[in-house]
């Protein structure tokens, strides 16, 4: 069975909470470095560490 569609949205209750949108961390706050991982074309900047995921 198919209800008929309202032409109309009922207004809101008088009790209803306002979204609230968190924003999401970042891991890594923004900056103007430069970001090298392995090797550049000279073959310099190796990177000998370990990374974790999360």
């Amino acid at each position: 069975m198919t209800l008929p569609k309202p032409e109309q949205a009922p207004a809101a209750p008088p009790n209803v909470a306002e979204p609230v949108l968190v924003a999401k961390p970042r891991a890594i706050r923004a900056n103007r470095l430069p970001l090298r991982i392995g090797a550049d074309s000279n073959g310099n900047n190796r990177f000998l560490g370990e990374m974790a995921r999360e």
